[in-house]
């Protein structure tokens, strides 16, 4: 009989190790997680904030084109026809998009105000500048327009 007692106890005492252990690996697991789990927030709160002023300095550019192309003077109602007729959601917090003394605002993140480019009556946008578009006819170069539409040289 001491022999069986002796077997029984032993038996207790690798089940109780096995306890210990496992309660030891989850106090662990907990501690880990507790102390990353606020770091790894703050990162994604900072990428989607930068998604955010990525997508509002799209919207800037995009929003400027659409200006001078329709020919059209901002006001509230042309700037939620033109974030209407995307149908996205620019913010990855879902913030309202907005139009606040020239800069194009989120509600989400309200400390990353975008500033719209700052454009010259029946000019065109500043991205336009940038290109220049000439004309071949066979191998000889006979003119060229910049972004303004003007002619950069004309050869005869």
């Amino acid at each position: 009989m001491k022999l069986f007692d002796l077997l029984d106890s032993l038996l207790q005492t690798i089940q109780g190790v096995r306890m210990f252990k496992l309660i030891a690996f989850l106090v662990i697991a907990a501690v880990i997680i507790l102390v990353t789990a606020p770091a790894v927030g703050s990162f994604v709160d900072e990428v989607e904030g930068f998604v955010c002023e990525c997508n509002r300095k799209m919207i800037a550019t995009h929003y400027t084109l659409y200006l001078q192309e329709e020919k059209l003077i901002h006001n509230d109602l042309v700037f939620a026809q033109f974030l209407g007729a995307a149908n996205q959601d620019y913010c990855p917090k879902h913030g309202d998009i907005t139009y606040s003394e020239g800069k194009i605002c989120c509600s989400a993140h309200p400390d990353r105000g975008v500033e719209m480019e700052p454009t010259i009556e029946n000019e065109m946008p500043w991205i336009m500048k940038t290109w220049t578009r000439c004309v071949w006819q066979g191998s000889e170069k006979t003119g060229c327009l910049n972004g303004y539409g003007g002619s950069v040289y004309k050869t005869d």
